[in-house]
């Protein structure tokens, strides 16, 4: 990720940086390869998913009805169906795909861009998606169901909410979020619709449109792909290309293709197609098909079939017209193995853009930070190497042995141009007692260090307390604490000033430090 955002990753791999240039080329492409018929398609499916759950407003209706017109794009963001939606990086995916949304409208006038949040509603990994963290409190739903999540039931959610009122603040905000995830979460709704309900709500006051890829008419559009798949296998050697590509440049792989990257959906399962000497089977049963049966069921039943990680952002191509996907750092990565599946299907490749990340800190807080002479460029390391580089800061003695090293180095060179003109063997003699010394100098430093740590020990559990304000059980806090907290204490003025910290320019997300006097 470090790589493509300096621009130092091969152009290979991706279509471009995020630039006004960028998304004006990347609008000319889904203008000539996205078909009319998909957006008429996709409106209705929308139309027909909002009417389903009961919701409406305004600004989403308008954005709906928009995408029937040649000039609206999309920028579109995806995220599991965490309850309560999970750690506070959601709602950052969410907001920057809302602002970035905003900024294209308005650099282009005759373009309208509709932010868009993608549920992944066929995952089944339970155990992403069934807990919260409340403060130091983890909060857990428990349920015995399989399959594709977005189909379980929220029996025993309602137990989850009172355990979130006994831990917020009580106030007006803090029943605000209760009432609504109560209304979101009523017995007997399925975790999809209850998520569709949340996020709705949620955003709806910035035109944020939810979309269920889980539904046939979308599935349709998709099933000339999909079909390509069962016939020929054809991502799997396009992946697994791209990635030793990677590999030679010392990149890792995020994501493995398989031969068949499809599952099987039914009720209460989410089962990985394999191919069989004849036909086909499901990973987990006895079930078999032949190659003549699960092609007649795919024309059939589309909706029977759900994309992997390795077809799932075709498929978000293939039903919108989307300009960028909005992400995280493992998103990004994965995507990069991708674009030769993009290729050979004629679908052009979405621009990717980093997410916003954010901290938090009360003004008291902040405060103490300035106090200590802490940076917050000094939180974005380990606990250790944050408290060592601000106790080098406010030492009163100089805790760097830099210039005494480089003192050391002139004064070998000079030692080793002596061996060379006298005996050369002498040289790694030489060498070696320069070793020697520096890595003396080095122990000496770390000695010196761990003394003044001793001295300002008060300083140093300062120093801490404030590390863990940020990294909560040493894990940074967007990755944590759930929303509601800073929600049920700052109310809706929390995404509004999310936005506005999010700035105005067209480009990977930035690391955000977010002080309030209400925390």
């Amino acid at each position: 990720m470090q790589a493509y955002i300096k621009g130092d990753l091969p152009a290979d791999f991706y279509t471009d940086q995020p630039s006004l240039s960028s998304f004006e080329s990347q609008r000319r492409l889904k203008s000539q390869s996205y078909p009319a018929r998909h957006r008429k398609v996709l409106k209705e499916a929308l139309v027909e998913q909002y009417s389903a759950h009961g919701l409406s407003d305004k600004r989403v209706d308008a954005n709906i009805q928009r995408l029937d017109h040649e000039n609206t794009f999309t920028v579109c963001t995806g995220h599991q169906l965490n309850i309560f939606t999970g750690p506070l990086f959601f709602i950052y995916k969410v907001l920057h795909t809302i602002r970035l949304s905003q900024l294209l409208t308005k650099q282009f006038p005759d373009m309208h861009c509709v932010p868009v949040y993608w549920m992944a509603s066929e995952d089944h990994d339970y155990e992403e998606i069934n807990h919260i963290h409340l403060g130091q409190v983890k909060l857990k739903w428990n349920t015995e169901q399989k399959g594709a999540v977005g189909a379980f039931s929220v029996e025993g959610l309602q137990e989850v909410i009172q355990a979130i009122e006994e831990l917020l603040p009580n106030t007006p905000e803090a029943k605000t979020i209760i009432d609504l995830f109560r209304e979101a979460y009523q017995d007997s709704v399925k975790l999809s619709s209850a998520m569709f309900h949340l996020v709705h709500e949620l955003f709806k006051q910035y035109g944020l449109v939810v979309i269920d890829p889980n539904q046939k008419a979308l599935k349709k559009l998709f099933e000339p792909v999909m079909r390509r798949e069962l016939e020929a296998s054809f991502a799997q050697p396009l992946v697994d290309k791209t990635s030793e590509n990677l590999a030679a440049l010392g990149y890792g792989s995020q994501v493995n293709a398989r031969e068949i990257n499809l599952f099987y959906l039914e009720e209460g399962s989410r089962e990985r197609i394999v191919r069989l000497k004849e036909g086909f089977g499901l990973s987990d049963s006895s079930k078999t098909f032949t190659e003549e049966e699960l092609l007649a069921i795919l024309k059939d039943a589309p909706e029977r079939f759900s994309p992997n990680v390795v077809l799932r952002p075709l498929y978000q191509e293939t039903i919108l017209p989307n300009l960028a996907y909005i992400g995280g750092g493992g998103e990004l990565s994965y995507s990069m193995q991708l674009k030769a599946v993009f290729d050979s299907t004629s679908t052009p490749f979405p621009l990717f853009v980093l997410r916003n990340s954010v901290f938090w800190m009360s003004a008291k807080e902040h405060r103490k930070m300035g106090a200590l002479q802490a940076e917050f460029k000094d939180f974005i390391r380990s606990k250790d190497a944050f408290v060592n580089s601000v106790i080098r800061r406010i030492s009163d003695i100089s805790i760097d042995f830099t210039p005494q090293r480089e003192q050391l180095k002139e004064q070998f060179l000079a030692l080793k141009e002596v061996a060379k003109m006298t005996d050369k063997s002498f040289l790694g003699a030489v060498s070696a007692q320069e070793h020697k010394q520096i890595k003396g100098l080095d122990h000496l430093e770390k000695r010196l260090l761990k003394a003044q740590k001793r001295k300002l020990q008060d300083e140093v559990k300062r120093l801490s307390r404030l590390y863990d304000i940020l990294y909560p059980m040493g894990i940074p806090h967007e990755r944590f604490e759930n929303f509601s907290l800073l929600y049920a204490k700052l109310g809706p003025a929390l995404f509004d000033m999310l936005l506005e910290a999010f700035g105005n320019e067209v480009s990977h997300g930035k690391l955000h430090l977010m002080v309030s006097e209400n925390l």
